[in-house]
């Protein structure tokens, strides 16, 4: 994957979620980052990818580097924004000698609508979305509740979620096809599969700069544990950037 890719889309930086329309103007931000994935593939290595975070932020829009979305309405306490993000849980079969002879599965490119509610200082919304690298294959839920805190001058935000993948998506993710079938490596049509998580954000601002710590954790439902070619049962990311603000 092309670091200068990566700058382009990326995963939402949920731990920013707040009600829209306080922002008065665009700040723009620039630094070092680097990602973590843990893969869940049999014989794939765990992803450390280095990349430069360049974030603009404004009154509706935010691209955080690694992620971009739109606020298409807004209020003191419900949101609705369009996003595009990057999920770095592929796989090459020239990386592994148990997956040589698989199509690539490629990171997943994830085009998303969500909705989000805000009570105080807790927050609860749906995300649906579906992977433009396999368009039409399938579509992703997303249901969330979590709560910001401050501690001084750290912003938390910790959040706990259920995923639901469509039985098109679990057999273009974690599927084996009839073709891709071998002795060690059995034919696997998986179903529909419903994984819970969590997720902690830290943010550090500074005069002009600011840290974040992003950790996730998602624990897989048997259906997807159960395929020959996953030998994981948590999938676990892992950001961290510090930039500075101009």
């Amino acid at each position: 994957m092309a670091v200068s890719f990566i700058l382009l889309i990326g995963c939402p930086l949920f731990g920013q979620s707040q009600p829209g329309g306080d922002r008065t103007k665009t700040v723009y931000s620039l630094g070092p980052g680097i990602i973590w994935q843990k893969s869940i593939y049999r014989g794939v290595d765990d992803k450390i990818i280095p990349v430069p975070a360049f974030s603009v932020r404004s009154r509706r829009f935010s691209f955080n580097g690694i992620g971009a979305s739109y606020q298409i309405y807004s209020s003191q306490k419900f949101k609705y924004s369009a996003g595009l993000s990057v999920k770095f849980s592929g796989f090459n079969p020239d990386d592994s000698d148990y997956l040589e002879g698989m199509r690539k599965k490629r990171f997943q490119l994830n085009l998303s609508n969500s909705g989000e509610y805000f009570l105080g200082q807790f927050f609860s919304g749906l995300k649906v979305s579906m992977d433009l690298n396999d368009f039409g294959r399938g579509w992703e839920g997303e249901v969330f509740s979590g709560r910001r805190f401050r501690f001084g001058k750290f912003m938390l935000s910790a959040r706990i979620k259920a995923v639901y993948e469509s039985p098109k998506m679990t057999n273009v993710n974690y599927g084996v096809y009839e073709n891709e079938a071998l002795l060690n490596r059995p034919y696997y049509k998986p179903s529909q599969a419903l994984s819970s998580g969590g997720d902690i954000s830290i943010i550090r601002a500074y005069e002009k700069s600011s840290l974040f710590l992003l950790f996730s954790l998602k624990k897989l439902d048997q259906t997807i544990v159960k395929s020959p070619i996953v030998d994981k049962s948590l999938d676990i990311s892992f950001f961290s950037a510090y930039t500075f603000n101009f």
